[in-house]
């Protein structure tokens, strides 16, 4: 098995996109995060408008 390093912002994206795929609300989301604005919450997890508008 190839040496693979896990960086921890790799953990934080996979972390955020996990919980949106299990409908968490973007705000809890954010705030677990430590976020100011849900805009960056919502560009860091690599979603888009669409996926958030079918998750809710």
């Amino acid at each position: 098995m190839p040496n693979q390093h896990i960086h921890p912002n790799q953990l934080r994206h996979s972390y955020a996109k996990h919980m949106i795929h299990n409908s968490a609300p973007i705000d809890v989301i954010q705030s677990l995060l430590g976020h100011e604005k849900s805009e960056t919450t919502k560009r860091k997890a690599k979603i888009g408008f669409l996926q958030l508008i079918l998750l809710k």
